[in-house]
């Protein structure tokens, strides 16, 4: 699980690309904007990429582990 907290970024499959791999990331679809039935894209929903699930948002941070 990564949890990065308060980045702000454009692509998060850059993001993806620095921490994984870069054939990680060209498997994932758009992120962030409205699909056709006006749902979140690529966020808390399959990404493209079989065993990647992006979680964003405030309640993110709040359940995330916390690391002593």
């Amino acid at each position: 699980m990564i949890a990065p907290q308060g980045l702000s970024f454009g692509d998060i499959r850059m993001l993806i690309e620095e921490i994984c791999r870069p054939d990680v990331a060209t498997k994932v679809g758009k992120v962030w904007g409205l699909d056709a039935e006006g749902e979140l894209q690529g966020i808390w929903r399959r990404t493209g990429h079989p065993w990647l699930w992006i979680a964003m948002g405030k309640s993110v941070s709040e359940n995330a582990p916390r690391i002593p």
